[in-house]
C-alpha cells in the first residue's frame, strides 16, 4: 500500500500511546520517516493473512480489528480484538510469520512501519526498543487465556472489563464505548454462542449493571460488573 498523508506521530492523539515516551525532536523525526500512513481499510478486508512473512507492524489509528487462526480442519477461531493505539503483528515476530489473519470489523486505519526498519532503528532508540519489548510482554499475558476457567457469566463480564480498561488507557470513557465487534465475533472469542452473548447482556441489563443502546454500551455499575467477573474488592 501507497504512503498518503504526511499525518505526524507528534500531532496525533495516539502519540502518547505509540510512541515511545522521551524521544527527542531527532529521534522522533527519525520514528516519524520510518511510519506509512495507509489508506482506510473497509469493515471486512483484510490487513494481513495466516501465513504472509512478517513484513510489518501496524498501529490501529481508528476503527477496530479482529486477529483470526485457522486450524487444520478449517475452523475460524478469533484470538483477539484490536482497539485505537494498539499494535498488530507483533505475534508473528518469533516465527517471523503471521500465526493469525486480521480483518476489520468497522471502517478503520492503521500506521504501518516496516519490521526490518524498525528492527535497526531500535538498536538506535534504546526507548524504542524499550516500548517494542514491553507491548511484546503485554502480548504474551493474554486476558483470553485466563477467562478460559470461569463462567459464561464471568467470561463476559472479564470481556467488557478488559475493553473497558483498554478504552480508559487511550483516554476515552471507562463507563462507555461502543462495542465494535458482532454478536457472533464475541461468541466466537468466548466460545459461545451467539445467543448466549444476547443472553449475558440482557441479564445485565435487566440487573442495570450495563446498558446498550445498539453499539453503545454504558456501564452502570463498575462494582458490580467485577463482582461478577470475580475481581478484588
Amino acid at each position: 500500500m501507497a504512503k498518503i498523508s504526511p499525518n505526524l506521530c507528534s500531532t496525533c492523539a495516539l502519540g502518547a500511546i505509540c510512541v515511545p515516551q522521551g524521544l527527542n525532536k531527532v529521534e522522533l523525526e527519525k520514528l516519524e520517516h520510518m511510519v506509512d500512513h495507509l489508506p482506510t481499510i473497509r469493515k471486512g478486508d483484510q490487513l494481513f493473512q495466516q501465513g504472509e512473512p512478517l513484513t510489518q507492524l501496524y498501529a490501529v489509528k481508528s476503527g477496530a480489528f479482529k486477529s483470526v487462526m485457522i486450524d487444520a480442519e478449517g475452523n475460524h477461531k478469533i484470538v483477539g480484538f484490536y482497539l485505537p493505539g494498539e499494535l498488530l503483528g507483533l505475534d508473528a515476530i518469533y516465527d517471523s510469520e503471521h500465526p493469525t489473519s486480521a480483518y476489520a470489523i468497522d471502517s478503520s486505519a492503521v500506521c504501518a512501519i516496516q519490521y526490518d526498519t524498525i528492527a535497526l532503528t531500535a538498536a538506535q532508540l534504546p526507548k524504542l526498543q524499550s516500548n517494542i519489548l514491553k507491548l511484546m510482554s503485554k502480548e504474551v499475558i493474554s486476558v483470553h487465556e485466563q477467562m478460559l476457567e470461569l463462567s459464561a457469566q464471568a467470561q463476559f463480564a472479564t470481556f467488557l472489563l478488559n475493553l473497558s480498561n483498554r478504552f480508559a488507557q487511550r483516554g476515552f470513557s471507562a463507563t462507555q464505548f461502543n462495542l465494535p465487534m458482532s454478536r457472533v465475533d464475541m461468541g466466537n472469542y468466548l466460545n459461545k454462542a451467539p445467543e448466549t452473548i444476547s443472553r449475558l447482556l440482557n441479564s445485565l441489563k435487566q440487573d442495570k449493571v450495563i446498558s446498550v443502546q445498539r453499539n453503545l454500551l454504558t456501564i452502570n455499575d463498575m462494582k458490580q460488573l467485577k463482582k461478577i467477573a470475580g475481581c478484588p474488592a
